[in-house]
């Protein structure tokens, strides 16, 4: 019980400073997993995505702790009846890392290109990571939206499991 309070004391929302100084740096993933397509009918499509960012904050990549913002994009391509559905997406995440454990909540838009359709898809979402080395880990992203393409609404569902690099370029000016 007493790991749980300290993980709790460790994840409240206030400045993580402690020997963190302001950074930049870039981020990129590859992983693979699906989308839930809640259309009709409902369906699970396997696939594959990638992304890249850049990203800023408050950060010690010695021990990758501290928090930060990314604006990047992610590409994710599914199998969808019997087509390919590409979805290349503007993200923007923002996290904490709290040394080898980290979080971050996600906001992704982007057109949905199919055979023939032309759609948007805007997805909210969360991942959770595990770093075996500080500036590589293991995540496991979730979540959900909508997408319209040709003239159809429905509901979507991510979950993806990818392996994410990230490394500061330089140290800002305090």
């Amino acid at each position: 019980m007493r790991w749980l309070l300290a993980l709790l004391c460790l994840s409240i929302a206030a400045p993580a400073t402690a020997m963190t100084t302001s950074q930049v740096g870039l981020l990129g993933d590859l992983g693979a997993g699906g989308t839930l397509d809640a259309g009709s009918p409902v369906r699970f499509d396997p696939g594959w995505t990638a992304g890249g960012a850049i990203w800023w904050g408050r950060y010690d990549d010695v021990y990758a702790l501290g928090r930060f913002t990314s604006v990047g994009i992610t590409l994710r391509q599914a199998w969808h009846r019997g087509g390919l559905e590409t979805i290349p997406a503007l993200e923007i995440r923002r996290g904490n890392d709290v040394l080898v454990v980290g979080y971050h909540a996600f906001l992704s838009v982007g057109p949905v290109l199919r055979a023939g359709a032309v759609g948007v898809e805007a997805l909210l979402g969360g991942g959770v990571k595990w770093r075996f080395r500080p500036k590589l880990g293991l995540m496991l992203r979730l979540g959900a939206g909508a997408a319209r393409v040709d003239g159809q609404w429905s509901g979507r569902a991510i979950v993806r499991l990818a392996f994410e690099a990230a490394t500061p370029l330089r140290r800002r000016a305090e």
